[in-house]
């Protein structure tokens, strides 16, 4: 049984909506017809809500939409000094700051400015762990500019900087490229050359990080050293590497065919059989890439 309707609940059931008249609408709704039909017209004439700018955002445009790196400076530093406490949005306008003095070719001021942001916000909850806010950022820039200054100060600092952002930061977009400079810098450097770093480097590359640009040439850049002379020992014999090394090369050829990193590997391999005499493998191994890179370079 049908449960009954009461009030105005009866009188919207009985008529419906569309034949209501004028009084029947003042009944249900407290509102006269033309009353309510002015009052939807007044709201469907109101603007939709617009998403405000954010500081950041705006001195960001001013610098570069507006050509105005000095102006954007000056604004940074004005909102940085009126809002003290740590926020996100203190910490993008921050990081606009330095990247406005980068721009412009201000290294001195960025370095300042990029210091200052990990100091002030690496401990913030917003920022631990992440990719896409700003102390990684901070500390990748720190190694640029301090390496860039050619000194074994500033190449020791830089280092530093990459290996905090390395530990701090797993999902950071610049890890994988901190490690793969890190796995140079560490193998390359002639005045303190730390191979067994700089293999573990970019091993973590290769191994956490498979689907990076830069996977491929951490693997060339094992094989390299692997195949110098330098790298073996009793600990670590000849034979040992170059068993590595093709087990590499052909991990490179199934995971990264198309890379010019496994076109380098096949042909460092190569090298290596023909300074040490491997005539045998270096002819199976030039046919092979002849084989291989002609078809390729026709297409």
């Amino acid at each position: 049984m049908k449960r009954m309707c009461t009030g105005r609940g009866l009188v919207i059931a009985l008529i419906g909506l569309a034949g209501l008249t004028a009084a029947m609408i003042l009944l249900i709704t407290g509102r006269s017809g033309p009353e309510a039909e002015a009052q939807e017209a007044a709201q469907e004439a109101e603007p939709s809500p617009v998403a405000v700018e954010s500081v950041a955002d705006q001195i960001r445009r001013l610098a570069i939409e507006g050509e105005d790196p000095q102006g954007a400076v000056a604004a940074a530093l004005q909102y940085l000094a009126e809002h003290p406490e740590v926020t996100v949005e203190r910490q993008r306008v921050h990081y606009e700051l330095a990247a406005t003095q980068f721009r412009a070719g201000d290294e001195a001021a960025a370095l300042v400015t990029f210091r200052q942001i990990v100091a002030q916000y690496g401990n913030a909850a917003f920022d631990q762990a992440a990719g896409d806010y700003k102390v990684d950022d901070a500390l990748y820039f720190i190694s640029l500019l301090e390496d860039g200054a050619g000194t074994p100060e500033g190449r020791a600092a830089a280092i530093a900087a990459k290996e905090a952002l390395v530990a701090q930061f797993p999902t950071s977009n610049f890890r994988p490229r901190a490690l793969i400079e890190l796995g140079s810098m560490y193998i390359e450097n002639d005045e303190d050359r730390k191979p067994a770093l700089g293999m573990a480097r970019l091993r973590t590359l290769a191994q956490q990080h498979p689907d990076s640009e830069f996977a491929p040439a951490a693997i060339r850049t094992i094989n390299a050293w692997l195949l110098d002379p330098r790298a073996w020992s009793d600990e670590q014999p000849e034979a040992e590497c170059l068993a590595t090394v093709k087990a590499n090369v052909g991990l490179l050829a199934a995971k990264y065919a198309g890379s010019i990193d496994t076109r380098q590997a096949r042909q460092d391999l190569l090298w290596y059989y023909d300074t040490q005499s491997h005539q045998e493998e270096a002819t199976a191994l030039a046919r092979n890439i002849i084989a291989i890179y002609s078809t390729a370079d026709r297409e």
